[in-house]
């Protein structure tokens, strides 16, 4: 075989195929051949992208997920690597939850402010505590003096 036949089976052998990995990326991966495993696209995601393969998932642009022993499918080219699994925790519910109490009318309005900050970051409470404590300090100074 001469080089240019060579070099002609080697590229119907080799494929490229885009993929968007974690943080909205593409890379450009080469299929090596026609029997490439989606672990074998993964395996060289690793290696770019720092996150190891037992945390990624191949998949379809459609959102498909693709299973890591079979072979990469010839009639697509785009791929994206998504992450495995979500987040751990609840369902939340606790907005829904303020949302409902602040329908309910119970009839009597907050009058107590001593909880919020002011422009420094001081509590109104200790605010308005040191001028009463101000106003007590003149008026013993007044009833002394």
């Amino acid at each position: 075989m001469n080089n240019s036949t060579m070099m002609h089976a080697v590229c119907q052998t080799e494929k490229q195929v885009f993929i968007t990995v974690p943080g909205g990326k593409t890379a450009v991966v080469d299929v090596p051949g026609l029997d490439s495993t989606v672990a074998d696209i993964l395996e060289v995601v690793s290696l770019r992208t720092g996150i190891p393969t037992t945390a990624l998932q191949l998949r379809h642009l459609k959102g498909v997920p693709l299973d890591n022993e079979s072979i990469v499918p010839h009639d697509t080219d785009n791929f994206e690597a998504a992450l495995r699994g979500g987040l751990a925790g609840g369902k939340g519910g606790f907005g829904a939850m303020l949302r409902a109490l602040a329908k309910q009318n119970t009839g009597h309005k907050t009058k107590d402010f001593g909880a919020c900050r002011d422009l420094n970051g001081r509590r109104l409470r200790h605010v308005n505590n040191d001028l009463k404590l101000k106003k007590w300090q003149e008026a013993r100074e007044r009833k002394v003096g």
